[in-house]
């Protein structure tokens, strides 16, 4: 039995398999982005990686995540996982707040807490009367 899949792009399959030109797939990073008062917070799917698999920047307004995930041993007759190294940059609006960033990874998900820089908040200022 054979598997025939239709495309309109001749190259589509080549780059969802990660065959041609002889480069590494590059893997994509699918992520939530919520936003409340005091912080951004990131999810990321990085499934079968472990914290040391990850690097994690923060500079002014811009988060990078990057990693990779390990080449397959020997021959597939199908292959749709990631494999080979990603990377994944988010520009922010604020400036952020890189040392009260926190990470987790639990079951496969990444979570990303990323605090807005003080600067950006609002401060009320009291009015002397006289």
């Amino acid at each position: 039995m054979y598997n025939y899949y239709l495309s309109n792009h001749p190259f589509q399959l080549a780059r969802r398999y990660g065959y041609g030109y002889g480069r590494t797939f590059n893997a994509t990073l699918p992520i939530q982005l919520r936003e409340n008062e005091d912080e951004y917070t990131l999810i990321a799917v990085v499934a079968g990686l472990k914290a040391e698999d990850l690097n994690i920047q923060v500079l002014e307004d811009t988060v990078t995540i990057s990693g990779s995930y390990p080449e397959t041993e020997g021959e597939t007759l199908v292959n749709e996982l990631p494999a080979g190294e990603f990377s994944r940059s988010m520009r922010f609006p604020v400036a952020l707040d890189a040392e009260k960033t926190e990470a987790s990874i639990e079951n496969g998900i990444l979570t990303l807490k990323v605090a807005k820089a003080e600067v950006i908040k609002p401060k009320s200022i009291q009015i002397k009367v006289t």
